[in-house]
């Protein structure tokens, strides 16, 4: 059996877009195929002539260098990947723009569990407040400081992000693959009840609850002998209830998540 501390616990996880990067291979794999695709394609830096048509910056530009190598170490490609990753488990993303000592510009990413946007009436930002341990002392950056993308506007300014809306289902499986772990690794599990003959001498009640814990702690989920069988004593017999097969529980349907 599950306890309900240990569900709300793993359910508070997969609200966490870092435990769920670190954890989930569904989210992992489509998500880093996404920004890996949008992250190869080249960025060209334009300028806009008086008469609205635009022109191609030559290479030696700024913004073209930046564009080339954001950051000390980086390249455009990670840079783009890094981007679309914080997008898709966030919903925000804001790099500081930096000035080295030669001039040159750079950006450094902010990681979006350090900071939040703070927004007028109109839900419009209008500053980052950056924490970098996410507690203690706050650090206001105006956001002419920053290249900065916002997602949908959450009230109170909270930290949500995407993955709370796949919370339920990242549970469901991740309590799956747990069964099907301990069923390749003890044999079959199923559900079943045991049935003494009539003539048996009456249990008492420190024996009843001795027998039914020994086998709630032992075989049952989370349990020493998960997927075993028990061995049960002289006349007794295991009787299989009936249960949720694996086609009406749709386990395939069920793990396309993974694939898609």
């Amino acid at each position: 059996t599950i306890s309900l501390g240990s569900v709300s616990t793993l359910a508070n996880d997969l609200a966490d877009p870092d435990y769920v990067w670190r954890t989930q291979r569904s989210v992992r794999t489509v998500l880093g195929f996404v920004a890996r695709n949008i992250a190869q394609i080249a960025l060209h830096p334009f300028t806009l002539e008086a008469d609205g048509d635009r022109a191609r910056l030559d290479r030696t530009a700024e913004l073209a260098r930046v564009l080339r190598s954001p950051s000390p170490g980086s390249t455009a490609f990670r840079h783009m990947q890094t981007l679309v990753t914080d997008l898709g488990l966030w919903d925000r993303y804001a790099e500081l723009k930096v000035r080295d000592t030669t001039g040159r510009i750079g950006l450094h990413r902010l990681p979006p569990r350090q900071w939040v946007f703070r927004r007028d009436s109109l839900d419009t930002p209008t500053h980052i407040e950056y924490s970098p341990s996410g507690v203690g002392a706050v650090q206001t950056i105006p956001l002419d400081n920053c290249v900065w993308i916002d997602g949908y506007p959450h009230p109170d300014n909270l930290r949500t992000s995407p993955m709370e809306a796949l919370q339920d289902l990242l549970l469901e499986q991740t309590e799956s693959a747990e069964y099907r772990a301990e069923l390749w690794a003890n044999g079959g599990r199923w559900s079943a009840w045991v049935e003494r003959p009539l003539d048996s001498p009456p249990w008492s009640k420190t024996a009843r609850t001795n027998f039914r814990n020994a086998l709630i702690d032992g075989f049952t989920g989370g349990g020493a002998r998960a997927g075993g069988f028990p061995i049960l004593e002289e006349g007794m017999q295991l009787h299989e209830a009936t249960g949720i097969t694996p086609e009406q529980a749709q386990q395939i349907e069920s793990r396309k998540l993974s694939i898609s």
